[in-house]
């Protein structure tokens, strides 16, 4: 029954040390099973023994002498002094390369002497042929198995059950740092962690400690990525940086925000920032399983317990709704996870953690107390996301021009899966056509209906334009002031190039632009569009973004005379945030008679957009149909840029190209349009 080699996958060779340990757990299994002299032996203890006597220099005349005078039936029990046991103690060689694991575990995870001997027996016991062969005859064949009755690691060390207890509970440090797994039933293992030290033939710390807490991630992205959330980013690196150099407790951050939003890959990014590593918490075991909830706290633990010990290191927790719900009592009656516990794990981690989750419902509020920085994260604008763009497309060596990449960008869908998109298109070698193509796809699928190609498809033509101002000028000195607070009111007819002026100021000043229309704000509950106000100007200060509102007559119609009060209440609360908001805006209306009086001077400044003017008029006519107006619609009154537009695309479809058709068509289309009914009384502007 000699056993004595060990396992190829494990260094775990049953040298000197080991032969002493082995002598050792036998020896202190006698001596905490003696009991008034006696001790009562397993008839397989005794043959072991009797088998393994020689090699371990293991002298015991009393059970030598009960081999040779066997019993006929059940267990012997035998005579024993307790001085016979204490003489055959053996003193302890240099320790073997599997022990030196053990103590530099024990080191690193700062574990008590106990907790440090438990661990090494639990490995032996279940890993070590030599050792598994005596677990085995100490309980009839059941220590064979990769797992062990935590009372028999109790006796061979010569704890008290109550140690015992202690040692091996859910709370107790080996557990709960992931060392060793509680099989139920009283039986534990070694976890998958700790073998794959064992398995390392390097005694390396570097090496080790690489084992022990996982790699950094290498992220995808660059910090410039993040620019239209810079003021997040500054906050949450020097408050990590902080953490870091005074070495605080319970810094906690939590990141909110859509799929794909870039939540992980600016927790990658933060690593090189703050000159620290970042582990993610739990993401596999170390067989390479799906982890459980106990898995990921038991590997945050672990990353806890080690600390500066181990240098700067920021851990993050992805998908955290796995670790932070399901705590308390659930809706089904049934009681969760122990609320107090996270609670202290959280608040009592000495390196600074980074929670990620997609909403911020269902956090329980004591969760959020023990948070110090919370960070929404929201979809990129349209030069952040272009640039994404052109960077994946560049990577893959997918060939993407200026206006495909811009195309791209303006898809509303994540980062994350636009650049799925464009990894689709380069392994179907489809081009820029085909990754727009996957994008809507994925557009259809999430938000439930086809891409909607931009509203303001005509950009920004000043040749094409009239209004009562200088609109190039005003741009040029706009830009050359450099200042952030800017107000802009736009009225005039429909398709006259409002909204294409504001968006064209947007790009002069490198902001993305954030449209909200009328519709997109009044709400049907009482405070609700005031929320959606309020909302829209935190959202463009949180993404520095240009804000537009687009048909905001019904945000800022005249409050005189009207018989509600939720129109005076939303327009008191659009003045009001007009005033306080500290980046660029413009609000856009065709029905200027139905503003507030007291709108005109909340804006910094004001332009009535005209009617194509005759000699633009031909400049259109030409531009749109490639051919020359006829003379009778140059004197036209009341056509306008979206006008041409407009009918241009209804000839397409006609297969119309006459010139006096299509200049017919254009006057009624005009005539269309009503005509803008005029105040009584006195105007002052």
């Amino acid at each position: 029954m000699s056993t004595f080699h060990s396992l190829p996958s494990i260094d775990m060779r049953f040298g000197a040390f080991e032969r002493a340990i082995l002598k050792t757990y036998f020896l202190t299994y006698l001596r905490t099973s003696l009991v008034g002299g006696k001790v009562r032996l397993k008839q397989s203890a005794v043959q072991w023994y009797e088998q393994n006597r020689a090699s371990l220099k293991l002298l015991l005349p009393s059970l030598s002498k009960s081999v040779s005078d066997p019993v006929d039936f059940g267990d012997p029990v035998l005579s024993l002094r307790a001085a016979e046991i204490d003489a055959q103690y053996p003193r302890l060689p240099a320790p073997s390369a599997f022990q030196m694991r053990i103590e530099w575990l024990a080191e690193v995870l700062r574990l008590d002497e106990t907790e440090s001997r438990a661990l090494g027996a639990v490995c032996r016991l279940t890993q070590m042929p030599a050792f598994m062969s005596f677990a085995a005859a100490l309980t009839d064949g059941y220590g064979t198995s990769d797992e062990v009755q935590a009372s028999l690691v109790g006796r061979i060390l010569g704890l008290r059950r109550s140690a015992i207890h202690r040692l091996f509970s859910r709370d107790g440090q080996l557990t709960r740092l992931g060392l060793i797994e509680d099989r139920s039933g009283g039986d534990v293992s070694p976890s998958e962690l700790v073998l794959g030290l064992l398995r390392e033939r390097t005694g390396n710390p570097d090496r080790l400690k690489n084992l022990l807490l996982g790699t950094s991630p290498e992220p995808k992205l660059s910090v410039a990525d993040f620019d239209h959330m810079a003021s997040h980013v500054g906050d949450v690196t020097a408050i990590l940086r902080g953490s870091l150099e005074q070495k605080a407790t319970g810094v906690n951050l939590l990141f909110y925000g859509a799929p794909g939003s870039g939540k992980t890959e600016l927790a990658k990014l933060l690593g090189p920032a703050c000159d620290a590593r970042v582990i993610f918490a739990g993401e596999i075991t170390q067989d390479r399983d799906e982890p459980d909830r106990n898995d990921r706290i038991a590997h945050l633990s672990l990353l806890s317990a080690l600390g500066q010990r181990v240098g700067r290191v920021i851990a993050v927790v992805d998908e955290a709704e796995d670790v932070l719900g399901g705590v308390g009592l659930l809706s089904d009656g049934r009681r969760g996870s122990s609320k107090v516990f996270l609670n202290r794990l959280i608040e009592n981690s000495v390196i600074p953690t980074i929670w990620i989750r997609n909403r911020p419902e269902g956090i329980d509020e004591a969760i959020l107390r023990r948070m110090v920085r919370v960070v929404e994260f929201r979809k990129p604008g349209h030069h952040v996301t272009t640039r994404i763009v052109k960077q994946h497309a560049a990577a893959l060596g997918l060939q993407m021009d200026d206006d495909s990449a811009a195309q791209l960008g303006r898809v509303p869908l994540a980062p994350a899966i636009i650049a799925s998109s464009i990894r689709a298109a380069s392994l179907g070698r489809g081009g820029a056509e085909m990754a727009i193509s996957v994008a809507r796809s994925f557009q259809k699928l999430i938000r439930g209906f086809d891409a909607i190609p931009d509203r303001c498809e005509t950009l920004f033509d000043p040749v094409l334009t009239a209004a009562n101002i200088d609109l190039t000028q005003l741009a040029s000195k706009i830009v050359r002031a450099g200042t952030t607070r800017l107000s802009f009111l736009f009225t005039g007819l429909p398709g006259t190039g409002k909204t294409a002026f504001a968006r064209y100021l947007a790009d002069l000043l490198r902001l993305d632009v954030l449209e909200k229309r009328g519709s997109d704000l009044l709400g049907k509950y009482v405070g609700e569009t005031e929320g959606r106000i309020a909302a829209a100007f935190a959202e463009a200060k949180d993404r520095n973004c240009f804000l537009i509102f687009d048909e905001a007559d019904s945000l800022l119609c005249d409050r005189r005379g009207t018989d509600h009060r939720w129109e005076i209440s939303l327009v008191n609360e659009m003045l009001t945030w007009m005033e306080r908001h500290p980046l660029p805006f413009a609000a856009t209306s065709n029905l200027e008679a139905r503003l507030d009086p007291a709108v005109y001077r909340r804006f910094l400044f004001k332009a009535r957009f005209e009617p194509l003017q005759p000699h633009q008029i031909g400049l259109a006519f030409q531009r749109f149909f490639s051919c020359d107006a006829p003379a009778f619609l140059l004197a036209h009154e009341r056509l306008t840029l979206g006008d041409f537009a407009l009918i241009k695309r209804q000839a397409e479809v006609l297969g119309i190209c006459d010139p006096n058709e299509l200049a017919r068509m254009l006057e009624r289309e005009a005539g269309f349009r009503p005509t803008p009914s005029r105040r009584i009384g006195f105007q002052i502007h």
